[in-house]
């Protein structure tokens, strides 16, 4: 929706330039008002491409979710690999509130972090869990994990049950 008010914004200066460029007959209005059509036209041509190819990112993960779930070899490596290791984090958890029965989120587990071994590939996980969280409101990749990891997320989501 921004990129579209961006390119509204540059349609809209183009065509009153372009007026204006008309009426006072100034050299300098219709450059500007021919640069902020080329602009706009590019702007709109660039978000469509970029529309394009992530429209096809969704139909593209389900079935590769589809694929993981029934055990069937996926083309997507990095799919199992995250999916496998927000489950070790929800294990994890799981294991912090045994001994910790007040835990409701990793952050609330200091210990966990520092047992479990964490290379980019975890954080990356966990960035990619707590967007999840915060930002569609779901835990997990593929697999459901049922309650939030993270506690930021986990705010939010008693504040929307409330």
């Amino acid at each position: 929706r921004v990129l579209l008010t961006y390119v509204a914004a540059l349609i809209a200066a183009a065509a009153l330039s372009l007026f204006s460029a008309l009426c006072a007959m100034r050299p300098l209005l219709l450059v500007v008002a021919l640069s902020s059509g080329m602009l706009a036209a590019g702007s709109a041509g660039l978000s469509y491409a970029v529309h394009l190819s992530t429209n096809r990112i969704g139909p593209d993960l389900a079935e590769e979710c589809r694929k993981l779930l029934s055990q069937e070899q996926g083309t997507w490596e990095a799919v199992a690999s995250i999916d496998a290791s927000l489950r070790e984090l929800a294990s994890g958890l799981s294991h912090c509130r045994v001994g910790m029965p007040e835990a409701r989120t990793i952050d609330e587990c200091p210990d966990l972090l520092h047992e479990m071994s964490f290379g980019a590939e975890h954080e990356a996980s966990m960035r990619l869990e707590r967007d999840l969280e915060t930002r569609l409101g779901c835990a997990g990749l593929c697999h459901r994990l049922g309650a939030p990891l993270f506690a930021g997320s986990a705010a939010e989501a008693e504040a929307e049950a409330a």
